[in-house]
């Protein structure tokens, strides 16, 4: 079956963004194309209408000989239609999305207008935020960037730059 998405991605520190394109899927395997501010992508996954379930692994392109580029992304469908979900990558970091998907040749219930102005006002949560700064301290850590310890009076553990 063939279908059109288009959505917004929100990303705490980076800025949020319109991204629309195609998609098709096989016995509930997905594969597309996308299209946002960073390129063109293309994109490998799943789609479970009936669970009201996605995911997708996006490899943007124009880096496929230079850097691989991977997002990964999990949506949910809720009871309009809209599918929520989250995205991550150790390039991009993590963010929260929205889309929607169509038939193809059907008509949208969300204008790209309308996901522009969404993509301009929205704000990541709290939630979104807290779990970009574990990932950015985790791979800090992974890296060998910091060092962790354990604070004396507290007992918590706290991280310092490596000297």
């Amino acid at each position: 079956m063939e279908y059109s998405i288009q959505g917004i991605f929100i990303q705490p520190f980076c800025g949020n963004g319109f991204f629309d394109g195609n998609l098709s899927t096989s016995e509930g395997e997905l594969s597309g194309q996308l299209c946002d501010a960073y390129g063109e992508s293309i994109i490998e996954g799943h789609l479970d209408l009936g669970e009201g379930k996605m995911d997708f692994t996006k490899r943007y392109t124009a880096h496929l000989k230079r850097l691989e580029v991977e997002v990964n992304y999990v949506f949910s469908r809720n009871p309009q239609g809209i599918w929520a979900g989250t995205f991550n990558s150790q390039v991009t970091l993590s963010g929260e999305t929205l889309c929607e998907i169509c038939e193809k040749g059907g008509s949208p219930l969300i204008s790209e207008q309308e996901w522009n102005r969404m993509a301009a006002e929205a704000k990541p949560s709290l939630d979104s935020c807290m779990d970009l700064s574990q990932s950015v301290i985790a791979g800090l850590i992974e890296r060998g960037e910091v060092e962790t310890y354990e604070d004396p009076e507290t007992g918590e553990e706290m991280i310092k730059l490596k000297k």
